[in-house]
């Protein structure tokens, strides 16, 4: 994956490719693990902040930032910026989201990515999985209500 800063960053790619606006989130991904009508949500470190500016383009491997205990200069807000201290996604929202794609997409297992916007609030689906496929031991409950469905 990358992020492209400026016109010229878009010669850093190779179409056909997917391309996605970035939401500034102060570097916090939430997973939602759905089994069903049940869900699971745990908090993963993600990308910082960044603005358009004339940055050379970003190169990075996903799989790598947002692993529980992430460690990198991507996943470190910079110094100038106000901490803000990480809120719990609200319920009713997150109730909403698997709600609303369990009944269009009709899938009973379903891995789902969120971020909130630090300056709406707005929460963004940044990435949808047919079946959640990352099983570690802070998801154990989720392992055995999956078996148990």
């Amino acid at each position: 994956m990358c992020i492209i800063f400026n016109e010229e960053g878009l010669n850093d790619i190779t179409p056909p490719c997917v391309v996605q606006k970035f939401i500034n989130h102060n570097a916090v991904l939430y997973k939602l693990f759905v089994i069903g009508q049940e869900y699971f949500v745990i908090e993963r470190p993600s990308l910082k902040n960044f603005s358009a500016c004339d940055q050379k383009t970003i190169f990075f491997d996903s799989n790598e930032i947002s692993k529980p205990n992430s460690v990198s200069e991507l996943t470190s807000l910079d110094d100038n910026e106000s901490y803000t201290p990480t809120v719990w996604p609200e319920q009713k929202k997150m109730d909403n989201i698997v709600r609303v794609l369990h009944k269009y997409l009709g899938l009973d297992l379903l891995g789902i990515d969120v971020v909130i916007d630090n300056r709406t609030g707005h929460y963004a689906i940044i990435d949808m999985n047919v079946f959640p496929g990352e099983f570690s031991n802070e998801i154990f409950v989720f392992n055995s209500d999956l078996f148990q469905y």
